[in-house]
Parts: C-alpha cells; structure tokens; sequence
C-alpha cells in the first residue's frame, strides 16, 4: 500500500517551529536559502527532516510525525504527496492577538492538532496536538518556556475559553 503525504508541509512545519523556537542551525539556514533561492529537491528536504530530528523535543507531537514521514519514505511507501489543512477555531484574545488552531489531516499519520499565535506581525506555531486542547496545552508550555518575562501566555487565555 502506497502512503500519501505532503512532504512541503512538514518541512514548513519544521522550518515555523524552528524560528519560534529559536532553533538556528545550518540545516535551518540552509533550507530557507532553498525555499527563497530555488525549490529545494525531494532528497533535500528528506536530509533537512533527518537533520532536525535530534534537535526536536522528545515529548513534540512533531517528532513523531517526521519518524513516521522519514520511516514511510524509508519503506518506499511515499507515492504523493496529499495533506489538508483545515482550521479548527480562532480564538480573539482580550488584550490583543489572535490564537488559532488548525486540523492537519493526512495519509501517514493520525489527524493532528497545530496551535498558532498571531500578533498582527506573523503568525507562528506554538503547539502540536492530538486534539485542540492538546495542541494548546503543549503551545502554553512552549510559550512559557520561550517567553518568561511575558505576563499573560496567550495560549492560557485560549484554553480558558476551550474549558468553559
């Protein structure tokens, strides 16, 4: 059986979670040289995968959907590439920004859960899930982690609002 899934969009996952994350590494540079400059080959971004692997947190959703993408391609399962991305909620916050959570549904890999914050200035995943609260928990603990001077975590605010 032949598996479908969208290779660019786990590289644009990877390459997001990367810069909130403040990961800067040569594969990272590398990859956006490739994207900005020419489109970067199939083989490329499957080496970009396969060096960003250790550099992903044991305990991230992401992980386990770059070994399951790399074990497809590994297999000779990866036919096409096939993903959708649909959105789930946005959630306005009261002292501005917006937090946004995205379905990502594909052949490989059980439906997932993207958790973003947008700021009017970009919009960046925080957060990756098995379901919408999932996603934003684990957007609260990398907002936390990333930005402790900051008051209020505008993922909190957003899960109050799952919860009530």
């Amino acid at each position: 059986m032949k598996v479908e899934l969208d290779l660019d969009e786990i590289v644009g996952l990877t390459l997001e979670f990367a810069e909130s994350h403040h990961i800067t590494v040569k594969a990272v540079r590398d990859m956006n040289n490739a994207y900005d400059v020419r489109n970067p080959t199939e083989q490329e971004k499957i080496q970009f995968l396969r060096t960003m692997l250790p550099l992903i947190p044991v305990n991230s959703y992401l992980l386990d959907i770059i070994k399951k993408y790399l074990a497809a391609v590994d297999a000779g399962e990866i036919e096409y590439a096939n993903a959708k991305m649909e959105k789930v909620n946005d959630y306005l916050l009261p002292n501005g920004g917006l937090v946004t959570v995205y379905r990502v549904k594909s052949m490989v890999v059980d439906d997932f859960f993207v958790a973003t914050f947008d700021d009017t200035e970009d919009e960046l995943p925080w957060g990756i899930g098995i379901d919408v609260e999932d996603a934003l928990k684990s957007a609260e603990r990398e907002w936390s982690k990333y930005n402790p001077d900051v008051e209020e975590n505008p993922f909190s605010q957003a899960l109050k609002q799952v919860q009530s």
